[in-house]
């Protein structure tokens, strides 16, 4: 029976962070938040005058009251078409978020999702998601990444013994990145792990995602990030 997990990073109880005094974050889209959180409503009201004016109504009849209408928040528009290249090289400033064994300490594989061009804001930097086969023998392993205009990357990618990649996505979006674990008939998949990217994980602060292929072929993922206070952003993709 295939094993198959979906993490939220929001909510995933491992999430590592380093913390400096005075530590701020950003919501979904892109506001800075403290200690608590904070809500904003938006109330609609109607002008009344307290003179008599004329209407089609009869005497007596009840008056109608206009309800308030809400107004949505903005939501974050999916980039459009996003570029696929390889990297020379991948520079990591933030710690593993998992322990590994005995894997190389250079990835044999550094792609790059989207361009910086597309990015309005300097502030929202890239994520960084590392997929790890912290196993003695080889996999081959199937990577997906998607987001709400459909799936972006689909590649299966021989893994050899402790061995690691690094995928890193250039610009702000909620995507979901599934990391498969091959069977031994054609098209099996004996384990899978997805995780949730959100686009508030998308700010000043250097963040990463983990994933891990261990030896019995078990998936684990985890991320890390640091925790600085952070401007206020524009809502939506900047």
């Amino acid at each position: 029976m295939p094993r198959t997990r979906r993490r939220a990073l929001r909510s995933l109880a491992a999430v590592v962070t380093i913390g400096l005094a005075g530590c701020t974050g950003t919501d979904a889209q892109g506001n800075e938040e403290t200690g608590s959180p904070s809500t904003t409503t938006t109330e609609t009201s109607t002008a009344r005058s307290d003179a008599p004016r004329a209407t089609g109504r009869r005497p007596g009849a009840p008056t109608e009251t206009p309800r308030p209408t809400a107004t949505a928040s903005p939501t974050p528009r999916a980039p459009d078409a996003l570029a696929l290249e390889e990297l020379d090289s991948v520079s990591r400033s933030v710690p593993d978020a998992l322990d590994t064994t005995d894997v190389a300490s250079t990835p044999f594989l550094a792609l790059s999702v989207g361009e910086r061009s597309q990015v309005q804001s300097e502030h929202r930097k890239p994520h960084q998601v590392w997929v790890w086969n912290d196993a003695d023998e080889p996999h081959d392993l199937t990577l997906t990444l998607s987001n709400a205009r459909g799936t972006i990357v689909e590649r299966t990618v021989s893994f050899a013994a402790n061995s690691k990649l690094v995928v890193v996505l250039q610009v702000p979006s909620a995507y979901e990145f599934t990391v498969a674990v091959g069977g031994e008939g054609a098209g099996e998949i004996d384990a899978s792990e997805t995780v949730e990217i959100p686009f508030s994980q998308f700010d000043c602060n250097d963040s990463a995602t983990d994933v891990v292929v261990r030896d019995d072929g078990s998936i684990e993922s985890s991320s890390v990030t640091t925790e600085v206070a952070c401007t206020a952003l524009t809502p939506g993709l900047d």
